[in-house]
């Protein structure tokens, strides 16, 4: 194998490593902000639950 073939090898294998992380960094960020709807979704849920607890102790 050539220098410049394995040059071009190296360059394309950096090149998949860059978008390898770049993809792994959006799935990351992706996977955070579904964690942060879900948490204000469950306290959501322990606000209303509050809310009609209270409401039935007044009733």
């Amino acid at each position: 194998m050539e220098l410049t073939e394995i040059e071009t090898s190296l360059r394309l294998i950096l090149q998949i490593c860059e978008k390898n992380t770049t993809d792994i960094s959006k799935l990351i960020r992706t996977i955070d902000r579904i964690a942060q709807i879900q948490l204000a979704q469950s306290r959501d849920i322990a606000h209303l639950t509050d809310y009609i607890e209270r409401e039935s102790n007044e009733g």
